[in-house]
């Protein structure tokens, strides 16, 4: 779960995790996070992290079914031992400060610029005039605390942790605060019982400036501070902010740092119960009732010092929402043994997770004061916009799993599931994804008694599919959206057809393949593993852009396939092992993306442009098109300009013309 939308850097803003690159477009790449056995958890601080595990092939990922078509990180957080009170103290600080600073004009060179095509201008500032990123730019810092308390018997053992995290940002006005407390506890009741419990509890609280927001008329800070003359100081002859006196009115950086109020507060239970029974020798039950529950509330106040703000008389917007995942895990595994040379292990289980979504907003414009920013909605004068949700879906699953050992040289895996989703189609909301792998742990052959040199060696190779449903509810449905008419010279409300239904969408489905080898050298100083992967994802999840007379902009459809493949590499080596330890960890992959296929019977090129820049208004950017990686950005190629009387420049066009302007 992301704290706050968008990746743009700011403090506390979302952080993007990718596994084995892009495997779809318009649904979630993001890989699965589970913690401590809560599938979808919230990764935990660092501090209280023990190890992570990554799960990358078909074969290993295909447990957790559609939940982890993109990859699995497994999390596992600290516990407590038995022995003695532990009690443990950290802190630490550091700074930070923007880098790669743009070298802009300043207040003399903007002037000699200007009066190239305004001769008259007279600025406001000459010399070195107003360097706008020294107004915007600080030096910020990042300060961390951390207690924690641990320890137990062979019965109970326990781990709490206190956490603080505090960030100032390199862009004045925007601050991040964490405080977080994490409670693991472990029960061994009797010989064949145990269970425990996994609390998370964290507030956040973010406070920033508009830095990436907005278009051409309403730039963010940094934006802003890029297109703003160096020809104006802060204020103007009155002791107001200044505005651009070029193009449109724009708030200067200064002002969009200082006087914009927007603050984002969320609070977050994270919770998950387990219990595990051992019924008889290798048979035992294992469930688990997890929950992640989350509230936030933001704050937006335009006040009138600015522009948007003086035109409506002060803009107030105030939401709150409410998320709330509920997890149910059941499964049995039972080991046994067939003599001493064949080991086997089968898990079946069931697993239920239901997922909501509330959320209420109200937007409103009018104030005789600035003094109570969002908190006084009622003392506007204009009528409010006003907005609510609720979005509920449910995700339902079967599985098994049987793993085989021959002599711990063999080993074979074999993974099924079904999958059932409410977020598609009547007749496609279930979907079969198998899986399986092999390995061959050559390092256990009697022949490799005399290769004292390696202390490691395994081949292995795997291939299946996995389902992905990371899209939001009811696209696969008709809705309908308010809007207001007009009859007989009065306005009535009324409903008008939003979207349009699409009875056949279904799952995207990724084909993957893996071949890889482990191997270690000088008793295990040195362990690398070398793989290879191609993946397929087919029925690619995409809103699909419609002819105009159809009423409708897009509609989601499965289209298209894109494909993953690459190497990846990596080294763990112990150099130092005696009171002075010296461990080195390397790694390195080579990931191609490519998009094999779009739209079936396209006469027209298959080419698919669309947008997702964070500033709206600048055109649809990117470009989906066969044969190139998804993400691609396209444009323009700026040859130059053709002079008069003369061609300077070779041109394709038959017959090339200056052009008077």
């Amino acid at each position: 779960m992301c704290e706050y939308a968008g990746t743009n850097g700011e403090p506390g803003s979302c952080y993007n995790i990718q596994i084995r690159g892009n495997t779809s477009i318009n649904a979630s790449s993001n890989p699965l996070i589970v913690v401590d056995g809560l599938v979808g958890g919230v990764m935990p601080p660092p501090e209280d992290i023990q190890s992570m595990e990554i799960l990358k092939d078909a074969s290993s990922t295909a447990i957790y079914g559609s939940r982890g078509a993109n990859g699995v990180i497994m999390v596992t957080t600290k516990r407590g031992k038995s022995g003695t009170v532990s009690i443990n103290f950290s802190s630490s600080w550091s700074s930070q400060q923007e880098v790669n600073r743009l070298d802009l004009l300043n207040a003399d060179q903007f002037t000699s610029y200007i009066k190239e095509i305004t001769p008259g201008y007279t600025p406001e500032l000459t010399g070195e005039g107003t360097d706008w990123q020294d107004e915007i730019y600080r030096i910020g810092s990042i300060q961390n605390y951390n207690l924690s308390v641990s320890g137990g018997t062979d019965k109970v053992a326990y781990y709490v942790s206190g956490i603080f995290f505090g960030q100032k940002g390199v862009v004045k006005n925007s601050e991040y605060n964490r405080y977080s407390i994490t409670s693991n506890i472990d029960i061994k009741a009797t010989n064949s019982f145990s269970f425990g419990t996994n609390i998370f509890a964290r507030r956040t609280k973010q406070q920033g400036s508009r830095s990436q927001e907005g278009g051409y008329y309403q730039p963010g800070t940094i934006s802003s501070a890029y297109k703003m003359m160096p020809t104006q100081g802060i204020y103007d002859a009155f002791g107001n902010y200044s505005v651009s006196d070029r193009g449109d009115p724009m708030d200067n950086p200064f002002a969009l740092v200082t006087e914009l109020d927007k603050e984002a507060v969320q609070d977050l239970l994270q919770g998950n119960v387990y219990g595990e029974l051992k019924i008889i020798e290798g048979l035992k039950f294992r469930s688990s009732l997890g929950a992640n529950i989350s509230n936030g509330r933001t704050g937006r106040y335009y006040p009138r010092t600015l522009e948007r703000g003086g035109s409506a008389d002060g803009e107030a917007w105030l939401g709150f929402s409410k998320n709330t995942d509920f997890l149910t895990e059941n499964y049995l595994t039972y080991d046994f043994n067939i003599g001493e040379a064949h080991k086997f292990s089968l898990v079946g289980g069931y697993s239920y997770q239901s997922f909501r979504t509330e959320s209420i907003n109200v937007q409103t414009t009018g104030y005789i004061s600035d003094s109570f920013s969002w908190w006084n909605i009622g003392a506007s004068t204009d009528p409010p916009l006003m907005n609510s949700m609720l979005i509920t879906s449910d995700l339902s699953s079967w599985y098994g799993r049987l793993n085989y050992s021959f002599k711990d040289k063999i080993l074979v895996t074999f993974n099924a599931r079904q999958d059932g989703s409410s977020r598609f189609a009547k007749n496609n909301k279930w979907a079969f994804f198998p899986s399986g792998a092999i390995g061959w742990n050559v390092i256990n052959e009697d022949f490799m008694s005399n290769f004292d040199l390696l202390s490691n060696l395994k081949l292995r190779a795997s291939y299946g599919q996995t389902g992905n449903q990371a899209i939001r509810p009811y696209q696969s449905l008709a809705s309908f959206t308010a809007v207001l008419a007009t009859v007989q010279g009065g306005q009535i409300p009324a409903i008008r057809p939003a979207t349009v239904a699409n009875n056949d969408l279904t799952w995207e489905t990724t084909t993957q393949a893996d071949v890889g080898i482990d191997f270690g050298l000088f008793s295990g100083r040195i362990d690398a593993t070398i793989d290879y992967y191609m993946m397929e994802t087919t029925d690619l999840l995409f809103d699909v852009p419609l002819a105009v007379y159809s009423g409708f902009t897009t509609q989601l459809q499965n289209i298209g396939t894109v494909e993953n493949k690459g190497f990846e590499f990596s080294v763990n080596a112990k150099i130092l092992t005696g009171d002075l330890r010296w461990n080195t960890n390397a790694n390195i992959s080579f990931n191609k993306n490519e998009i094999t296929k779009l739209i079936e019977n396209d006469k027209e090129g298959n080419d698919i442009l669309y947008s997702t820049l964070p500033l709206p208004g600048s055109g649809q950017t990117q470009l989906l098109r066969e044969g190139q990686p998804t993400g691609t950005f396209w444009g323009y190629v700026y040859n130059g300009v053709l002079q008069s009387a003369e061609y300077l420049l070779q041109s394709e066009m038959s017959n090339p013309q200056a052009q008077n302007s």
